[in-house]
């Protein structure tokens, strides 16, 4: 009987040698999952792989841009701030409280979204308009292409130089004319003829977009 009784206790001995084992093997393989799943984590979020390598390699936003890429002297006589159709003497002086004098100042520091939000909080403005002067300033980029024409071009669809590349000549000059005759008042004196209104395209299919919406 006795013998019984030892070989019971034994038993229950070895069981809770072995569960105990067992749990610490448990333990310690859980531990190695997750600083497995941390250190892959850690991988991804430096930009090293997947989608955050893709945005790593992205160019930042919300920096100046140096090179406006046009043969346009954007910043001399005739495009300063105020000739932007909306900006009179006022808002004039408050752009250039913040270092924009011209269209190409414009360009520099307000291509991006994000440049322009952080602007129009800056100035205490709505940021709708700037997106408008933004749009007319890159379009203005274009060899030919004066002021009330660039509003003309942006109020019918070419927001940037990238969407009026994609613009048909005729088509874009029917619509334009449809545009500028649809208010009370003309947004510019007349239409660009045709063979223009090529050219502007041509040339925006040669050039990138610097404002971005």
């Amino acid at each position: 009987m006795l013998y019984l009784i030892i070989q019971m206790w034994i038993c229950l001995l070895l069981a809770f040698l072995l569960g105990l084992l067992l749990g610490l093997f448990l333990k310690k393989s859980k531990k190695c999952t997750r600083n497995h799943a941390d250190n892959t984590h850690s991988h991804d979020t430096s930009g090293n792989t997947g989608v955050n390598s893709l945005m790593a390699a992205a160019p930042a936003v919300n920096t100046e841009v140096t090179d406006l890429d046009t043969l346009v002297d954007v910043d001399g006589e005739g495009y300063i701030i105020e000739t932007l159709e909306g900006i009179g003497p006022k808002t004039g002086e408050l752009f250039r409280s913040v270092g924009i004098a011209t269209v190409g100042d414009l360009l520099r520091k307000a291509h991006s979204q994000s440049l322009r939000d952080k602007l129009a909080n800056k100035l205490e403005i709505k940021v709708e308009p700037l997106n408008d002067w933004a749009g007319m300033s890159d379009l203005l980029r274009i060899k030919g292409m004066d002021h009330q024409s660039s509003e003309l071009a942006y109020s019918t669809g070419a927001y940037n130089i990238e969407e009026l590349a994609k613009w048909e000549p005729a088509n874009f000059v029917n619509s334009m004319e449809a545009k500028n005759n649809s208010g009370p008042q003309l947004i510019a004196p007349s239409v660009a003829p045709v063979d223009q209104v090529a050219d502007w395209i041509a040339q925006a299919k040669n050039i990138k977009s610097i404002v971005t919406f």
